[in-house]
């Protein structure tokens, strides 16, 4: 993961999930059907459901729709991207886990 952060984010540090949309860069027009492709470190995720106290599904299931997120052109690096995330999560049902963290629910 961090590989391909350096190699496509410019950021040479590891990561828990890359998001690789088919409608921009060299990749864009190939086929008009697909968001593209969405990459999670397993290894990641096993460490932070433990460390937050969910299961490794869970965590998987908030990498893979913060990767949809991303793909739909939602980035927590925005603040009014950021906000329009957070109201994505509530409709899904899924409150995130820095949230959880800054209520004191970890894990619940």
């Amino acid at each position: 993961m961090k590989r391909l952060n350096q190699q496509y984010r410019h950021k040479n540090v590891p990561t828990n999930v890359l998001s690789f949309g088919m409608h921009e860069g060299n990749l864009q027009g190939i086929n008009p059907d697909l968001l593209g492709d969405i990459v999670i470190s397993l290894e990641t995720a096993q460490r932070e459901a433990v460390e937050c106290g969910f299961s490794l599904e869970e965590m998987i299931d908030f990498y893979l729709i913060h990767g949809l997120l991303n793909l739909l052109g939602c980035y927590s690096d925005n603040p009014e991207h950021e906000r329009k995330m957070r109201q994505l999560w509530r409709v899904l049902k899924h409150q995130p886990y820095w949230e959880e963290e800054q209520n004191g629910k970890v894990g619940s």
